[in-house]
């Protein structure tokens, strides 16, 4: 019963999309909020114009320009480490992402990340993802994978004219161990994504609301994260603000990172966490490899 019920908000949370899409479709291309000016089409900037570190032969938002379709802004960097990248995956891509995360979630613990999402359309993509848990300062920690997660991700709007979009999302992560009174954790994380580029530089936006259930019991936390970055050739440098509650503890973390894509289906990244108060890891590492397959990079 348990299951259905935590199933069925997240299948009311695709529905919805879903319905979105259609609409979407049918209205033609491109949205448009009240208010927002488009250009018109022998006046929209060339990412060539409002990225000027990018180089003509790496310049692989360029290219993502050309392969999408002109109502998506073009892809500067896949991920990031704080957060959730506005960026969905192209419809028919499959990416695939893991590293080493010690300090994740702003606390002292090491990951491993396993990760997969696949682009239904250009802007709606799922995700599942079993990290494996190396390392933790809790006293019953076990080493392994502890969760699942599952997830869904809408890129609803996304406007390359002035180079602005929002995206919302909706995680399940379920226990794969029962607790000492026999009951699953299951945490809900709704989430949503800004992002605006001001100039050169690309500013991503991520509020995410984590609502935890085992039984009766529940536990709420949350975090925001700040990722502002830009493409110099094949080199995207990162500076990250991440702020996080969870009961009495809320950690605040300083991420500077460095990407490098060494082609259109791979990237690679390294960020260093640095903590700003008492309740945050005083350093943390982040690694991370982002594997593309499928869309327009075979």
């Amino acid at each position: 019963m348990v299951l259905k019920q935590h199933l069925a908000a997240l299948a009311v949370f695709i529905s919805a999309i879903l319905v979105n899409v259609a609409d979407a479709q049918q209205a033609g291309p491109g949205p448009s909020f009240p208010g927002i000016p488009l250009l018109e089409e022998d006046n929209r900037p060339d990412v060539d114009d409002a990225r000027p570190f990018a180089t003509d032969d790496d310049n692989f938002a360029a290219d993502d320009q050309d392969d999408r379709d002109d109502d998506m802004i073009p892809q500067i960097v896949q991920e990031v480490f704080l957060g959730t990248s506005i960026y969905p995956q192209e419809k028919g891509e499959l990416q695939f992402d893991t590293g080493y995360f010690q300090g994740n979630e702003w606390l002292n613990d090491a990951q491993v990340p396993f990760e997969i999402e696949y682009g239904i359309t250009d802007r709606f993509q799922v995700s599942f993802e079993c990290p494996l848990d190396v390392a933790s300062p809790e006293e019953e920690f076990e080493r392994g994978v502890n969760a699942i997660e599952m997830g869904v991700y809408y890129n609803f709007y996304n406007n390359p004219h002035i180079r602005r979009a929002f995206g919302v999302g909706y995680d399940i992560e379920v226990a794969t161990e029962l607790d000492d009174e026999g009951n699953r954790l299951w945490v809900h994380s709704p989430y949503v994504v800004g992002y605006q580029e001001f100039g050169p530089v690309a500013l991503n936006v991520t509020g995410r609301l984590e609502v935890g259930t085992a039984q009766e019991e529940t536990e709420v936390a949350g975090n925001v994260a700040f990722s502002a970055f830009t493409e110099m050739g094949n080199w995207v440098p990162m500076l990250e603000l991440g702020l996080q509650w969870e009961e009495e503890k809320k950690p605040i973390v300083l991420a500077p990172g460095l990407f490098w894509k060494p082609s259109r289906g791979m990237q690679l990244g390294a960020s260093l966490p640095i903590g700003l108060n008492d309740d945050a890891p005083q350093l943390g590492v982040f690694a991370l490899m982002v594997l593309e397959f499928g869309g327009d990079n075979d």
